[in-house]
């Protein structure tokens, strides 16, 4: 009947779209199955690179990639987080790495030695001058850690460019432009908290095609 020719018209539409028409229509996490191998090295590297320096065990694993506009990402953690914009010279870019208020106050009593015996900080308040000084550091351990990540993908190089408190100032393009973001959960302590790394498809559209195939080496 008349749907499926329809629905046939759409396919051989499709099938004559130029590329750049395509790329406007975003990622397909599926189709990037090298992402999750990146973002799963990343939180191997979070752990790792902490050992020395907190004084109880601190995991990291990735609980889901999702597709987004930076906008709809952020809104919701308006002065209940904080993000660093890194610049990615290669791809000339930048990215977000957000973390929230839990993630923020687990790490800093992990970092100071507690045992997780008090009850966790529920109170809703600025950050202080430590605790932005703590995260700084911190954003610098996981630039190197997606920077060691992508390291045969992509030879790309984060620095971290400024910390924000307030998400209206993360603004990295059009809040309506889409984005990969992969959640990163953080466990200590008997508690926890969250991680988001923020990238617009625009710095991944170059990479698709070897974000298309996984490569493990060895290294």
């Amino acid at each position: 009947g008349c749907p499926r020719m329809m629905e046939d018209v759409e396919v051989d539409q499709r099938k004559q779209l130029p590329n750049y028409l395509l790329d406007a229509a975003g990622i397909s996490i599926e189709r990037m199955p090298m992402l999750n191998v990146i973002f799963d090295r990343m939180a191997a590297s979070c752990t790792d690179s902490l050992q020395p320096m907190a004084g109880t065990p601190c995991y990291f694993s990735v609980n889901g990639i999702t597709n987004d506009r930076v906008g709809d990402i952020i809104k919701d953690y308006e002065a209940n987080a904080v993000a660093a914009v890194l610049y990615a010279e290669q791809w000339d870019s930048r990215i977000i790495i957000m973390l929230d208020r839990d993630f923020v106050f687990t790490m800093v009593e992990a970092m100071f030695g507690s045992d997780g015996a008090e009850p966790p900080l529920d109170v809703e308040r600025t950050f202080s001058n430590i605790e932005i000084r703590l995260v700084q550091a911190l954003f610098e351990r996981f630039a190197k850690a997606l920077q060691s990540a992508f390291a045969g993908t992509s030879n790309v190089t984060f620095r971290v460019e400024r910390v924000e408190t307030a998400m209206a100032s993360l603004a990295i393009g059009r809040s309506g432009n889409m984005s990969i973001c992969a959640n990163i959960m953080l466990q200590a302590l008997y508690r926890g908290g969250q991680m988001f790394l923020i990238i617009p498809h625009s710095a991944l559209n170059p990479l698709r095609q070897k974000l298309a195939h996984v490569v493990v080496s060895d290294g």
